[in-house]
């Protein structure tokens, strides 16, 4: 009985430092506990892994993908559905990249800015719900995970107290066996516990079950039968370890190998002449895993350090792109090109390592969104300005509008000008709003302007035949043959510079030369009357004053006239005052030239009074024929 206690304690410690060993390897490397929930049964789980294997995400449509989501996280554990979820947010994200990617380019085929593009996706609320319930349910799993693992230890605690009054139970050995039976089998099926109390549970438990051994003293059958029983379930454990080394997914191998170490602390002592040689052979077979598993895993550090430093190079370069300072549609193109460029690199460079994924993964967020909030803003603010230049130019609009059937030439064609300047110096409006704006302040401006042009082209009509007339008049001013009657022929005079002045205007380019030779002829005949010189300007006077009968603003015309005479003779009339002024200080003697010279200056004035005064005259009377 010794030597059987000695063995089943040496085969323990052997399989509690092997199971130290693969604990250790197995989670570091997975990142999670691997232990399996023996309250599950196995024909349930195998159910829940055909069906969950059954799904194929490839061929579903978003809303499906959706539905099916929202159903399991409805009908199962979290524990059962995690790979299954990843994988169905793996695929909705691949479609609706490719949604995306198919409404930019329907965006770009309606020739439309790409900067106005924004797509928005129906079943982003939906989503966001269901990852919502996800993280929470995993969130409430873990938790009742550790929940769970207290109460097992509980359970298992109770299980080594009642092994420990097995030894001092009053019944027949028969019914102490078979509650040891039922124990052992109530310690497999209770689940896990706190990882930090594993090995002190397991030694404890170890102990009492040896102490068990001893008390009860088991007859020789019986053991060797136990021994064989327990021969069997661990040569198929080591043959189930060695399969491992072909299996593919080394995740799996590594879950599998640390379920089969945990079976095989659970199971009892074999014969001691082949109890080494079992232990070895399942131990190099763990060896050989944990090797393989290492490999892969250092393999796959080297690769996610690599992937860490490829994503930082794209960080930088993002940030780059997000730093720069942007003018215009084209710099923005350029840039929302590459940056989109980068995304899609960021999503083919594989996952970093754990401790710096979703740091690195923030980083580049960051500057994707600091890029797109700064672009968001470029347009907004473009946006608010092609606003505020679409109601300037509406109203530059209505303005023209307002002047497009104003007769008023020359007036009206300075007010168009100016509206047109201030149309180049309003900024642009939006490329959907610009041609119409643009043809509806054409359509004014072309509105007068063609009428003017059709205006000034009837009007050139008419200063031909002015000018044919006016040439006409000329060559009866040449002929003109004054009569014995001064009056009469001052008279004749004045109609025909009365009949010059009703013909109108005559194209500019001819307007000075026929102006100045009418003229000359006119005061040609005007000097054959021999008028003495008041008269005589008189007449020319009077013949500018009818002139303005025929003109606009007549009468603006003549006040000023008047008002130009009455400013005259008052300055010549204080003139004249100041030399007689002057006369009282001087020497009266015949000899003074001085005198002589005020005289004489203060006849220059009379004599300019005279005229001005005549002319005076002849106004008043044309203001009062008005």
């Amino acid at each position: 009985m010794e030597a059987e206690k000695e063995n089943l304690k040496q085969e323990e410690e052997n399989i509690e430092i092997s199971s130290e060993n693969v604990e250790t390897s197995s989670v570091e490397e997975t990142g999670k506990d691997v232990s399996i929930n023996k309250n599950e049964t196995e024909n349930s789980s195998t159910s829940i892994n055909d069906y969950l294997q059954g799904i194929d995400f490839s061929s579903k449509e978003k809303h499906e993908i959706i539905v099916i989501l929202n159903s399991l996280l409805n009908k199962y554990d979290i524990i059962h559905i995690n790979d299954t979820y990843l994988a169905g947010i793996k695929a909705y994200n691949r479609l609706v990249e490719k949604d995306e990617i198919a409404s930019f380019n329907k965006f770009k085929e309606g020739n439309q800015n790409e900067e106005d593009f924004v797509f928005v996706d129906e079943t982003l609320d939906q989503i966001k719900l269901i990852e919502s319930i996800y993280y929470q349910k995993l969130k409430e799993q873990s938790s009742a995970i550790e929940e769970e693992k207290q109460k097992n230890l509980s359970l298992k605690l109770a299980i080594i107290e009642e092994l420990k009054e097995l030894i001092n139970k009053q019944e027949s050995l028969t019914e102490t066996f078979n509650t040891f039976r039922r124990l052992q089998k109530s310690w497999k099926d209770v689940g896990m516990v706190p990882k930090n109390k594993l090995k002190e549970l397991w030694n404890n438990y170890h102990h009492h079950v040896e102490n068990f051994y001893d008390y009860v003293n088991l007859n020789k059958e019986l053991k060797e039968l136990d021994l064989k029983k327990n021969l069997e379930e661990k040569t198929k454990l080591c043959e189930a370890a060695e399969s491992l080394l072909v299996m593919e997914d080394i995740k799996e191998a590594s879950s599998l190998l640390q379920t089969y170490h945990e079976k095989w602390r659970e199971i009892g002592p074999v014969d001691k002449d082949i109890k080494e040689d079992l232990w070895q052979r399942f131990k190099t077979a763990t060896e050989k895993v944990n090797k393989r598993n290492h490999e892969y895993y250092i393999s796959l550090k080297e690769e996610q350090k690599k992937n860490l430093e490829e994503k930082e190079k794209i960080c930088i370069k993002a940030e780059e792109i997000a730093n720069l300072e942007h003018t215009n549609h084209k710099h923005w193109n350029k840039s929302t090109e590459n940056i989109l460029k980068l995304q899609k690199e960021w999503k083919t460079v594989g996952a970093a390592p754990k401790k710096y994924r979703e740091r690195i993964y923030k980083r580049f967020r960051k500057a994707c969104d600091l890029y797109f909030e700064k672009k968001q803003k470029f347009y907004f603010d473009i946006k608010m300005s092609q606003e505020d230049n679409y109601k300037k130019k509406v109203e530059l609009c209505e303005r023209a509008e307002e002047l497009q059937n104003n007769s008023d030439w020359k007036s009206t064609t300075d007010k168009l000008i100016n509206l047109q300047r201030q149309w180049k110096e309003v900024g642009p409006v939006a490329r959907k709003q610009s041609e119409k704006i643009w043809l509806r302040f054409r359509a004014a401006c072309d509105t007068f302007f063609n009428a003017r042009d059709n205006r000034q082209s009837e009007e050139e009509a008419q200063f031909e035949k002015n000018l044919e007339k006016k040439l006409s008049l000329i060559e009866e001013l040449r002929s003109f043959s004054p009569s014995e009657d001064t009056n009469d022929t001052i008279n004749r005079l004045t109609e025909i510079q009365n009949k010059w002045m009703e013909i109108g205007y005559v194209p500019r380019k001819n307007k000075t030369e026929v102006n100045e030779t009418f003229n000359n002829i006119l005061n040609i005949e005007f000097d054959k009357l021999e008028l003495d010189s008041v008269q005589l300007n008189v007449e020319r006077f009077k013949a500018k004053l009818n002139s303005y009968l025929h003109t606009d603003k007549v009468e603006d015309k003549i006040y000023t006239e008047r008002e130009k005479l009455i400013n005259k003779i008052k300055s010549i009339e204080q003139e004249r005052l100041t030399l007689e002024n002057n006369i009282g200080f001087l020497n009266t003697s015949k000899n003074n030239s001085l005198l002589d010279s005020i005289h004489e200056k203060i006849k220059i004035s009379e004599d300019k009074l005279i005229l001005l005064k005549a002319k005076l005259k002849e106004v008043n009377k044309l203001i009062k024929s008005l």
